[in-house]
């Protein structure tokens, strides 16, 4: 899948769905699912014609076809990450969406809809996302009660060009009042007894002189607001097929990161109140849009942190982590998964002459095969970043693939495949 990074809108209340997709000509236009196959099918044949290796970047996977070879000497060479990107995503998947699962033209069932939004395709883009028209809210129905430690990673993909003054993105982070209807345009989500804490983002224009991305937060609460300055956002990303960046949200009790592709944007100890306990995310375009803009949400991964057992490694003789995240259909890693190999690597020197045998899990969407052999290849990936990107002796390293033959969980859900999809580091006897 050619994932296109995209930020996530929030969606609340009611909502309404339009009819066609046919009068939006957008620089990124939405594709007939027909065409779509056409156009995959058109693009296999090149890839095969060309090769895996001008596929293995890390914002364009490769099909679930791809050869079981091995990468060439240069890709060796080359180092896994662009940054010293030091986010860590939870272990534990609560809650993921992708909306492989809605028709194109509906919505999840299981979201609020505050104005209009809809599952689209988007040309150049596999998959699908949620496309969300001007002063419009959402957000998903069954969230529960976050622990104090737990990460939000989602896509945003707005059209190319977009308009200065068109709407910022924004996403929120709350604690309502269960006894209060939540409204997604108000501040404070309709009651004063919420907390609420607004992130902004804007991806800047070209047709504008300054033309950088740009955001703020907003803190309210019953007591008042509290307001940061703007903070620029330098690293979003301009493609032919629109405005793009992955957005990375962490929270440990009041501290609060966030970054915007591999950049960190904003770290505060104490944005949050004391004892703020979050109920609810939104996604949402506040104000409205200018020409044909339009923003798209998508690969929605909410996750609970768990207590740190990288350090007991040595001792426990197994660690798994869903926090090593791929390309779909992919043993190319994403660069999220830093945070989380740096740490095992700090571990693996720290303890001298152990072994450890790095074993891939993966999903059972596709062919067992298939999945057999990329589990293996996702896990020989791994390796090569420990050895490559951060000096672990290779000799002391081996590595296996189970594929889909020892899921943790049923493959019922999108958050149950994704805590399937693991990668474990098991001392050897």
């Amino acid at each position: 899948m050619k994932t296109k990074i995209c930020l996530v809108l929030v969606l609340v209340t009611s909502f309404t769905v339009r009819p066609t997709m046919a009068q939006f000509q957008m620089t990124s236009k939405l594709k007939s699912k027909a065409e779509r196959k056409v156009a995959e099918k058109a693009s296999n044949e090149a890839d095969k014609a060309l090769g895996s290796a001008t596929n293995q970047t890390a914002s364009t996977p490769q099909s679930s076809s791809q050869s079981n070879t091995e990468p060439n000497q240069d890709k060796e060479k080359k180092a896994v990450y662009k940054s010293k990107f030091d986010f860590i995503p939870g272990e534990q998947v609560l809650q993921y969406y992708d909306f492989m699962d809605i028709s194109v033209g509906d919505i999840p069932s299981d979201w609020q809809i505050d104005g209009s939004a809809e599952v689209v395709e988007i040309e150049g883009c596999d998959g699908h996302y949620m496309m969300l028209h001007e002063k419009s809210a959402a957000l998903p129905f069954n969230l529960e009660d976050m622990p104090d430690d737990f990460t939000v990673q989602f896509d945003l993909l707005c059209t190319n060009p977009y308009t200065w003054g068109s709407s910022k993105f924004y996403f929120l982070i709350a604690q309502v009042d269960p006894n209060k209807d939540i409204y997604g345009m108000q501040n404070d989500l309709g009651s004063t007894n919420n907390k609420v804490l607004w992130l902004s983002f804007h991806p800047g224009s070209q047709n504008a002189s300054a033309n950088k991305g740009y955001g703020n937060y907003e803190m309210i609460t019953k007591e008042g607001t509290r307001k940061g300055e703007d903070y620029p956002m330098e690293s979003f990303i301009d493609t032919d097929e629109g405005r793009l960046a992955k957005i990375s949200i962490w929270r440990q009790k009041r501290r609060v990161r966030l970054y915007v592709n591999e950049t960190k944007i904003l770290d505060m100890t104490t944005l949050l109140p004391d004892g703020m306990k979050v109920n609810a995310f939104v996604w949402n375009v506040y104000s409205g849009y200018y020409n044909e803009d339009k923003y798209f949400i998508g690969n929605i991964r909410i996750a609970a942190g768990l207590p740190d057992t990288r350090k007991n490694l040595a001792a426990n003789g197994k660690y798994v982590t869903t926090g090593i995240l791929f390309d779909v259909n992919s043993d190319v890693i994403k660069p999220e998964s830093y945070g989380v190999i740096k740490e095992i690597a700090t571990i693996l020197k720290a303890t001298p002459g152990v072994k450890v045998t790095i074993i891939g899990h993966t999903d059972s969407d596709g062919d067992e095969a298939k999945n057999l052999a990329l589990s293996r290849r996702r896990a020989e990936s791994v390796k090569k970043a420990l050895v490559n990107d951060f000096a672990v002796d290779g000799n002391l390293l081996s590595t296996d693939g189970k594929g889909e033959a020892e899921p943790v969980t049923d493959n019922d859900t999108p958050q149950n495949k994704a805590n399937n999809r693991r990668v474990e580091f098991v001392v050897s006897k």
